[in-house]
């Protein structure tokens, strides 16, 4: 299986585990994030309600927390930090205030 095909399996299976639980989906991208500095991440099953799924899906961690991130702002944008939000004001004293 190629990478991409191993990416958009791996988002599926993300957007049917959490269509229901998006501030699960946040939790769980933040344990990827902790785990990020490892070299693989290797899936070997996968249980969902009304069935289950064995194979292995090895990705890179940072693709894999990448992934996670696509479909967290497809399912609950809201829960994203929104760098539009921040705003810098310029003070012409030599300091800045940010709010």
């Amino acid at each position: 299986m190629d990478p991409q095909t191993r990416l958009e399996t791996f988002k599926d299976s993300l957007r049917l585990k959490y269509a229901d639980n998006p501030k699960g989906l946040r939790s769980y991208i933040a344990d990827l994030h902790e785990a990020a500095d490892s070299t693989e991440v290797a899936i070997t099953s996968t249980t969902l309600e009304g069935g289950s799924n064995s194979g292995q899906l090895v990705l890179e961690p940072l693709a894999k927390l990448n992934a996670a991130l696509a479909v967290l702002r497809e399912i609950a944008p809201e829960l994203l930090p929104d760098a539009a939000d921040t705003v810098v004001f310029a003070d012409f004293r030599g300091g800045y205030l940010d709010t």
